[in-house]
């Protein structure tokens, strides 16, 4: 009788045991998914709110949410290139930025775009900045130019410095201005001035021969006076 009850007891909790393995192993299988292939995948919260999706049709898109509202959307472009674009999350829904092809771009409410960081393909790298009406107000290259733009009602201007020691600042539409820089030997620094027909008028700076000379023109270009400061008493001596 009791080798009897001692195989009862022993059956039971084999039985238990087996229906408990079966069920962890039934268990484990529902939660093991495997590959999972989804058209759209959305993450929400308590609310029901959505909190982020991941699809797309042609590539692949990860969306960010907040109130309902998409604010940041990670997508390939044509399956090529990817961007990154950010949003505000007013009604007007308007992107403020977008990072693709080596740039990263900022943007006016009012879709215009204010300033580009990144990699051009001819000139290397820039920066750039506009105004609302889209019209360019400063450049920087990786060349060592920096261009400077502006425009009110009595003309278009423009400044030009470059890493060789030069500088120009124009009206745009006659190229009239000053000129800042090197003389044609690089020896010595010169100031021209052009005036509406984009001709020299004026040089005060340093000659070819290292002395100092100011030269007087018309308006055609053709030299009225010049005086080298170089001395014709060869017994001065240079006190400096």
């Amino acid at each position: 009788m009791k080798e009897y009850g001692v195989g009862l007891i022993t059956g039971i909790l084999l039985t238990i045991s087996c229906i408990l393995f079966i069920s962890a192993q039934s268990s484990y299988q529902r939660l093991s998914l495997g590959d999972l292939t989804v058209n759209q995948l959305s993450v929400k919260n308590d609310q029901g709110e959505i909190l982020c999706t991941i699809g797309g049709k042609e590539s692949g898109i990860f969306s960010l949410y907040k109130n309902n509202k998409s604010f940041a959307l990670l997508e390939a472009e044509g399956g090529q290139s990817a961007s990154l674009s950010l949003y505000n999350t007013d009604k007007d829904r308007l992107v403020h930025s977008r990072i693709a092809d080596g740039m990263i771009q900022s943007f006016y409410p009012n879709g215009t775009v204010a300033t580009i960081i990144g990699i051009d393909d001819n000139i290397g790298g820039i920066l750039s900045i506009k105004d609302k009406n889209d019209s360019l107000t400063c450049l920087m290259t990786s060349q060592g130019k920096l261009s400077l733009f502006h425009s009110d009602k009595t003309g278009h201007f423009s400044s030009n410095i470059q890493g060789n020691a030069t500088a120009a600042f124009l009206k745009s539409s006659d190229s009239s201005g000053v000129f800042l820089g090197l003389n044609s030997a690089g020896n010595g620094g010169i100031l021209r001035f052009m005036n509406q027909y984009g001709k020299t008028t004026g040089i005060i700076g340093t000659n070819s021969e290292k002395d100092g000379q100011v030269t007087i023109k018309d308006r055609y270009g053709n030299i009225g006076w010049a005086q080298s400061g170089k001395l014709n008493n060869k017994g001065y001596r240079n006190s400096e």
